[in-house]
């Protein structure tokens, strides 16, 4: 593909796809593909208001060095701070808005995701990403596996969020990534558009009041059960 990355709303890229390992993490990473604070934000864009999305990685593959999960949720938190998103890292499935899966592809052969697939949506707020090809990919453009693991988390929650299959034609939701993309990463130059921010503010205050009302239904059922 002449040195492009390319992205789509399954996340297909070439002959590879993604992979996060979250088993022993330390707080310190070895790379800071941040350009600051993960919690802080661009003073540049105008945020008119801010939202705060907590999200749960299950890891069932266990692939990536803990240093670089550290590193891919900083540039993560990073990315969606710029738009006034707060991302936190939830130890409880069930305390989390989001999930993130880690699988390995042959868990998903013979279905109708493909072998060149990066990952792809399980529901509204949960996506499935795939190790051993993140790092086919990480090898073959020589990227490191924490900035284009974070990329493409990153990736994947905005189309969670925005609860779109569309791209963009820059930034982080760009269908192919070109090696100036990672150099603007790199710097913390590669980010969601206002609007996408404001599409996705809006997404998490959605999704909230779905599992609000989720687990409003739920308290019921209990109640009415614990009467029967």
């Amino acid at each position: 593909m002449n040195g492009q990355l390319l992205l789509c709303g399954a996340l297909w890229i070439g002959t590879a796809s993604l992979g996060i390992c979250k088993q022993n993490q330390s707080k310190t990473g070895d790379i800071d593909y941040t350009g600051g604070s993960a919690t802080s934000t661009n003073s540049a864009l105008d945020v008119s208001s801010s939202a705060h999305v907590s999200v749960y990685v299950f890891d069932g593959s266990a692939r990536f060095l803990t240093a670089d999960l550290v590193n891919a949720e900083a540039l993560v938190a990073k990315i969606f701070g710029k738009v006034g998103i707060q991302v936190t890292w939830a130890d409880d499935a069930s305390a989390a808005n989001m999930r993130l899966r880690i699988w390995e592809s042959s868990t998903v052969q013979g279905t109708r995701v493909t072998s060149d697939a990066l990952g792809f949506r399980l529901s509204i707020n949960e996506a499935v990403v795939l190790s051993d090809a993140m790092l086919k990919i990480a090898t073959k453009w020589k990227v490191d596996p924490a900035l284009c693991l974070g990329l493409t988390m990153a990736h994947e929650m905005g189309h969670l969020l925005l609860q779109s299959e569309t791209h963009s034609v820059s930034g982080v939701m760009k269908a192919r990534w070109l090696r100036p993309d990672f150099a603007a990463a790199e710097r913390g130059a590669l980010t969601f558009s206002s609007q996408e921010g404001r599409t996705m503010r809006d997404g998490i205050l959605r999704l909230l009041g779905t599992q609000g009302a989720a687990r409003g239904s739920l308290a019921v059922q209990a109640i009415g059960t614990s009467r029967q």
